[in-house]
């Protein structure tokens, strides 16, 4: 009982405090050796209203590390963490300490290949990290752990299913789904192997040499670092969750919306005839019966209704319609100056705009692009000033004409 009226107080005394204050008394508490107050001191902290992402992060690092080392819980460990790294997107500047951390999990939980995709992310995207040494190291223990993990072996390399995965993300839709079967992976990785080996004797061969040779693979690194390039303009570009409401209310007329009908017709040319059925239809007729029978429209025979939209301000006939109540059948309506229609209605919506919930990922993706574009070009610019850049094609286009024209000359005085 006192032990949980401590609790109770400690957390009424923390309420409004900052992460620096939570940590300092969550500190002390391990110090005595009560892990329990201080998950506590965390949790309730996580429970703040308004709290900063950047809190929450330190929040889920803080909590992942009790239970991996004083608890010794990677499972419950790696839920933070995984918390913590749907915060930020994979660029953000700390997340190499989240995927350490994960790391460190997947090992512990002996999911070794899970462990050295985290490490590798950090060696190919976090390359100044404090943890980048670390990782290169945890990697090489992780495929040892997973020996079985390796599935082929030439001349002193080994490939392992990790590689063969990574290869088979990388390929278009088409072969991706060719190659996705357990058949179809060891196809691939046979594939590999006959590069490896026609790469390993190239080189015993020194092909290298060859001046073609050099300069394709001159080619391919300037493309490989080009799109590098590329790459990291991408990472950089964020857009902001404001940014994205800031263009969906100046643009808002783009994500109009006309009112709709969704019906099911009988479809006449008289007038009679349709009031005829209307009578049948008040009497109790079915709907369907006479509208198989009887409509002459093309979607007579549609199980799904007709979705009618609006034309315009001035399309009466689509105003006459969408004053019957839903689930309700229309009077007679004269549609064109030939037929009548009848009209069972199954829902209906006002003019209106589409939700900014529904457009906010493809409003992000444009607004992405045209960053990535504004920073592109800007990048270039500067590299232009950075690097000296002459074009000769148009001189060398003005001498190719004049020596075209004297050559003419001289063959007109020798005629």
């Amino acid at each position: 009982m006192r032990r949980t009226l401590w609790l109770i107080l400690v957390a009424g005394f923390l309420m409004g405090a900052t992460f620096k204050d939570v940590k300092n008394s969550a500190d002390d508490a391990l110090r005595r050796g009560d892990t329990k107050l201080a998950i506590v001191q965390y949790e309730n902290f996580l429970k703040e209203k308004n709290l900063d992402k950047k809190d929450k992060f330190n929040t889920y690092l803080e909590l992942a590390d009790i239970y991996y080392y004083k608890l010794e819980k990677p499972k419950k460990a790696l839920e933070y963490l995984v918390k913590a790294k749907q915060l930020f997107p994979e660029t953000y500047r700390r997340m190499d300490e989240v995927l350490y951390r994960m790391g460190l999990c997947y090992e512990k939980l002996g999911d070794y290949q899970k462990a050295a995709e985290m490490y590798e992310k950090i060696v190919m995207n976090f390359q100044k990290s404090k943890y980048s040494k670390e990782a290169w190291d945890r990697i090489n223990i992780a495929f040892a752990h997973n020996y079985q993990d390796t599935v082929a072996y030439v001349g002193g390399e080994y490939i392992t299913s990790l590689q063969v995965e990574n290869l088979l993300e990388r390929l278009n839709p088409m072969m991706r789904n060719y190659y996705s079967t357990k058949e179809g992976k060891k196809k691939l990785l046979e594939e590999m192997i006959k590069q490896k080996l026609l790469t390993k004797e190239a080189e015993a061969r020194k092909l290298y040499l060859n001046s073609d040779v050099q300069n394709r693979l001159e080619e391919c690194r300037q493309n490989v670092l080009a799109r590098a390039m590329i790459d990291e303009i991408r990472k950089n570009v964020t857009v902001s969750d404001k940014d994205v409401e800031k263009f969906y209310r100046s643009h808002l007329e783009q994500y109009k919306e006309p009112a709709t009908i969704k019906a099911f017709r009988i479809e006449v040319k008289s007038k009679q005839l349709a009031d005829s059925l209307y009578k049948l239809l008040k009497k109790g007729a079915n709907f369907d019966t006479l509208r198989a029978k009887f409509s002459i429209g093309r979607d007579k025979k549609n199980k799904a209704p007709t979705v009618i939209t609006k034309k315009g301000p001035k399309d009466k006939v689509f105003e006459k319609i969408f004053k019957t109540r839903k689930g309700k059948i229309s009077k007679p309506i004269q549609i064109t100056d030939s037929t009548y229609a009848i009209f069972k209605i199954v829902d209906k919506k006002k003019e209106g705009y589409r939700p900014l919930k529904q457009v906010s990922a493809a409003i992000k993706t444009r607004l992405k692009q045209k960053k990535e574009k504004e920073a592109y070009d800007k990048l270039l610019e500067e590299l232009k000033k950075k690097y000296e850049v002459k074009i000769f094609w148009d001189e060398n286009s003005k001498k190719n004409k004049k020596s075209e024209k004297s050559g003419e000359g001289k063959q007109k005085e020798k005629k």
